[in-house]
């Protein structure tokens, strides 16, 4: 008596997981899927840049008043080990009463460094506090940039003498420069 494979449950349960597989694994493929970037710097896709390796925030003490001081934390980490990491603050239409807006310094992975300093906000106007953190990394130059702004810009309707400040965080912008 000859042994028929296709009679065999264990072999048609195994064959029908194996088209299923071959199935899942053509499609994908057929849609162009990728596998997921792993924050290293290095990878990305044509219609996104790779992943950049600094994190930024901007943490005010307080919603910041007209007229008053507030200070700020600029907190910068790194998901790699960088050598040499530069933080800048810029102040546009404020003025610096406490601490320093530049700091630099090697990195270890996970490290999160911190900058501290106090300004006065102005009674009116929109005003806007830059920080960046960037870092020279395998032959390019890796740069974050996170934004916070104070008041509304002229034109809005509500920026006057007696406007409250509206004070909001804007997105990372990544910029990348390779040799």
């Amino acid at each position: 008596m000859q042994y028929r494979f296709d009679e065999d449950p264990l072999f048609r349960q195994r064959r029908r997981l194996l088209t299923i597989f071959a199935g899942i694994v053509l499609a994908l493929s057929l849609t162009g899927c990728n596998a997921p970037s792993q924050g290293n710097g290095r990878q990305g896709t044509a219609d996104r840049k790779p992943d950049v390796p600094l994190s930024l925030e901007i943490l005010p003490e307080r919603s910041p008043v007209p007229g008053e001081l507030v200070s700020f934390e600029v907190l910068a980490s790194s998901t790699i080990a960088l050598p040499d990491l530069e933080i800048t603050v810029k102040l546009a239409g404020m003025t610096l009463v406490d601490g320093t807006l530049e700091a630099r310094g090697p990195v270890r992975a996970g490290e999160v460094r911190s900058l501290r300093f106090t300004i006065r906000v102005p009674e009116q106007g929109h005003h806007v506090i830059t920080v960046t953190a960037a870092t020279d990394h395998l032959g390019a130059r890796f740069a974050t940039r996170r934004q916070y702004l104070i008041g509304e810009p002229a034109g809005n309707g509500g920026a006057g003498a007696n406007a409250k400040p509206a004070p909001r965080e804007v997105d990372g912008v990544i910029e990348y420069e390779l040799p």
